[in-house]
């Protein structure tokens, strides 16, 4: 019998897991149809200005290849995903959205929100931190309604219904890359991965094991994101306890 992942008292059943094969995008075999969306800043997000190719670069990454991209203009850029990380998402709903992201600039903050965008015309903004400069970090988005506004980062608390409508039917993902005030930063991303409920299965082997022991207790400390089970900025004892509470669990 499939058992459940315990995280902070929450324990998620078999039947949520159900269907939630990870979704990894790790750009080994190219831009796999990434592309970079051009915003209004602060906009609808739902009429994007302008389409640009990306950068693929067969290594530096976090993990070997990566694509990334100049600043194309005065406006806000974000990275478009391929369809993969489209429709219905349901089976994530209480997992998490992971990627690595590298800038060589960080002084605007106010467009650093991942974006859903619902069949409906919904806009989910999920806000992050900023990322360091010029070094590669885990983000990290919890797929729940509280860690969503409506519209944009300034809209109101996404509710469960709202959520679980965009979740149900997602048009489009979008991953932020304005971190500079000027038209000057080239951003990357890397290992982007959407994965189920099944929080402490840190690097999606399908249980929790020694791997995301060993995940934990070598970024322990780090506010870089790897390891970092609930999203909250820094891998401390909370993450170590969730994996030791369901260590030997079967996830997949």
């Amino acid at each position: 019998m499939r058992t459940g992942c315990v995280l902070a008292g929450i324990v998620f059943s078999g039947a949520l897991l159900a269907g939630a094969e990870p979704i990894v995008e790790d750009f080994d075999a190219g831009a796999s149809g990434w592309q970079v969306a051009d915003m209004a800043c602060g906009g609808s997000y739902l009429n994007p200005i302008g389409a640009y190719a990306v950068d693929w670069n067969e290594s530096g990454g976090d993990l070997g290849a990566y694509i990334s991209r100049l600043d194309p203009s005065s406006n806000c850029f974000y990275f478009e995903a391929s369809e993969v990380f489209t429709g219905d998402l349901s089976a994530y709903s209480g997992g998490r959205l992971g990627y690595s992201v590298l800038t060589d600039l960080d002084n605007y903050s106010l467009e650093r929100g991942v974006i859903l965008i619902g069949a409906d015309g919904t806009v989910l903004y999920g806000e992050l931190p900023m990322p360091a400069t010029g070094t590669w970090g885990r983000r990290c988005l919890l797929l729940q309604p509280d860690a969503f506004r409506i519209g944009n980062r300034n809209g109101p608390v996404a509710t469960p219904d709202q959520f679980n409508g965009v979740m149900a039917g997602v048009s489009k993902l979008y991953l932020p890359a304005e971190f500079g005030s000027i038209v000057a930063e080239t951003v990357g991303i890397d290992r982007v991965e959407l994965s189920g409920p099944c929080l402490a299965d840190l690097n999606l082997s399908g249980a929790v094991d020694l791997g995301d022991l060993n995940l934990i207790l070598g970024n322990f400390g780090s506010n870089l994101g790897e390891g970092d089970l609930n999203c909250d900025g820094i891998v401390d004892l909370t993450d170590l306890n969730a994996v030791l509470g369901a260590f030997g669990t079967v996830c997949d």
